[in-house]
């Protein structure tokens, strides 16, 4: 459990240092490692084996839509910006996708 919340931390950190992105496709190599926020280990948590990765930038319309729906949206009612994830957490070989609206 204390895995997948750091995992979950650091999905939020990263993302937020797109947030003045949108989710206008934006070319990777304009994405750096130094753009990253990276924790540091405490003595409670050791955060060097973290791996951190930078936010999906592609739209992505099947999770538009589940957005939308999941807020009982209609298209175009409001405008909205996300930034996700998709990985596979609990080794199963299917990728679960991290989200924040």
């Amino acid at each position: 459990m204390k895995k997948i919340l750091i995992v979950i931390a650091v999905i939020l950190m990263v993302s937020l240092v797109g947030c003045n992105k949108g989710n206008k496709e934006i070319k990777e190599d304009n994405l750096n490692e130094e753009d990253l926020i990276k924790f540091e280990n405490t003595d409670e948590l050791d955060f060097s084996q973290v791996s951190y990765v930078i936010s999906e930038t592609k739209k992505d319309e099947n999770l538009e839509e589940a957005i939308l729906k999941k807020y009982k949206l209609k298209e175009g009612e409001v405008e909205f910006e996300y930034y996700y994830n998709k990985i596979d957490i609990n080794g199963d070989d299917k990728e679960e996708t991290f989200v924040l609206v």
